[in-house]
């Protein structure tokens, strides 16, 4: 039987904003306000970065073959991943809060920055040229690209179903209460899961319907699902701002939920201050997040982790 273990990945400077394995499940993304985006193997050996914003990077999505990342800098810029050359880079009129990729569509959405009209893009990499891009009355937060649609959550807690047959809003859901800071879908892609300022966690589906919630005492920043869908992680926090200004928590953890239950069962207690993101390996053998402490952290869950009485599907 093996137990768990620990390591930490530290390089950047100031709060990491976004981590992700690859497809593979042997590399980890990381982006930070620094500017910096750091790629490690799970054994925490930094293999290179990624330098070219001149801003905080706000997020990123990734195929097998490259990475795309937004920054405060209002810029976009599309990786090879295994060269470290940018193949494309891009400059929109305020900050990118979301950005996707799906083969060779790209998703870019910004705020209303700069006196500027929030915005969603949508460009096109084979005729390098942008298809459309939409003015919007409401900030989008975090978005999922597939290929007929995208959904996309925002600051006052709804999500949106954006068909691109129609051209148009197909399905609005109010199912936060305050902002939704991250959705992501599930390993299966048949379901998403959704992070709130609400101190709530959700899953839904396509047509935004919520099937699941998990109730946190803390705000959520970030979800993932594991792969056989029986287990949810989130990690959270007080702001940081607050943190400094209160006597509130200074310690949070990162959660584990039985699914089927929507009962937390148990927690690793990782990270000083406010957990920013996290993410699942494919396999489920561990996971990674990172928070306002600039550190990446992977967790290799131990066997007595899959020996817990998780309800199994």
């Amino acid at each position: 039987m093996t137990s768990g273990s620990q390591i930490n990945f530290t390089l950047h400077t100031r709060p990491i904003t976004h981590v992700q394995y690859n497809y593979d499940g042997d590399l980890i993304f990381a982006c930070s306000l620094d500017s910096i985006i750091s790629l490690w193997d799970t054994e925490g050996n930094l293999k290179g970065t990624y330098n070219g914003h001149q801003g905080a990077v706000t997020c990123m999505d990734q195929t097998e073959e490259d990475l795309l990342t937004g920054s405060g800098d209002r810029s976009v810029i599309l990786w090879d991943i295994t060269t470290g050359k940018q193949k494309l880079s891009m400059s929109f009129k305020s900050t990118v809060k979301s950005v996707n990729i799906n083969d060779n569509d790209l998703l870019i959405c910004c705020d209303d920055s700069y006196n500027n009209k929030p915005a969603l893009n949508y460009y096109d990499v084979r005729s390098n040229s942008l298809i459309f891009s939409l003015n919007l009355d409401y900030i989008i937060t975090s978005s999922v690209l597939k290929k007929q649609f995208c959904i996309f959550a925002d600051t006052e807690g709804n999500l949106k179903k954006f068909d691109f047959r129609k051209n148009e809003t197909v399905h609005n859901s109010k199912i936060h209460n305050s902002k939704i800071n991250e959705i992501k879908p599930s390993p299966c892609s048949k379901y998403y899961v959704s992070s709130s300022n609400d101190a709530t966690t959700k899953i839904f589906d396509s047509d935004l319907k919520e099937i699941k919630m998990f109730q946190s005492t803390e705000p959520v920043n970030s979800s993932s699902i594991f792969s056989e869908n029986n287990i949810l992680v989130n990690v959270g926090g007080i702001p940081a701002r607050d943190v400094t200004l209160t006597r509130g928590k200074r310690k949070f953890d990162v959660n584990f939920y039985d699914i089927v239950k929507e009962e937390r069962v148990g927690f690793y207690s990782t990270h000083f201050g406010t957990i920013n993101t996290v993410d699942v390996a494919r396999d489920g053998r561990s996971f990674a997040s990172g928070g306002e402490d600039g550190i990446v952290i992977m967790v290799n869950l131990g066997d007595e982790f899959y020996s817990a009485p998780f309800t199994q599907i």
